[in-house]
């Protein structure tokens, strides 16, 4: 699976090249990452200044909002993807990112690590009748115990896919927790 991601910067062409590229490479799926600012973030948030030098705008919520590509765009990925053999699908962040990649025919969703306690979400991707992945990285045994049981339906039907992930960039060896794999 390739990551596009945000790495598109919020720009098609930029998407397209990543996509001719992940082909390129060999991979078999592209994965895009799909949030709703307005749904994500406090209006304080929103709000916030945001001048670093990686800002797409002056505040948090004109940078969020730089990166994000509109339901039509993401259903032209969808079809160069699939129109070059790749899979395409997307993690969301959000119930209405969830009804948007459903929308266009996404063949899968991925829950993040940061939204495994995020429950209304699980259960409204559990309801999509998609298969799910979904990451571990940031999760208690107790908050892992309890999305599983949200997600029981999805892992009932054998559409449940869990990650283990380290949220912490680079990882060092001796931080891989690779023993958790066996747990999960």
């Amino acid at each position: 699976v390739a990551e596009l991601g945000l790495n598109h910067n919020g720009q098609m062409d930029i998407a397209h090249t990543l996509i001719k590229e992940a082909l390129r490479a060999g991979a078999d799926a592209v994965k895009i990452q799909k949030r709703d600012p307005q749904a994500c973030l406090t209006a304080a948030a929103l709000a916030a200044t945001y001048t670093g030098r990686n800002s797409f705008g002056a505040t948090y919520g004109e940078h969020r909002e730089a990166l994000e590509l509109s339901q039509a765009q993401l259903a032209e990925l969808r079809a160069d993807a699939t129109g070059r053999g790749l899979h395409f699908f997307g993690s969301v962040f959000d119930i209405p990112s969830l009804k948007v990649l459903v929308e266009i025919g996404v063949p899968a969703i991925k829950i993040p690590s940061c939204d495994l306690t995020h429950r209304a979400l699980l259960e409204a991707a559990v309801a999509t009748d998609l298969p799910l992945i979904v990451s571990t990285g940031m999760a208690t045994e107790i908050e892992l115990d309890t999305a599983l049981d949200i997600l029981r339906p999805a892992q009932a039907a054998r559409r449940l896919a869990l990650l283990h992930c380290v949220s912490g960039y680079p990882v060092e060896n001796q931080d891989a927790n690779r023993r958790r794999m066996d747990w999960l």
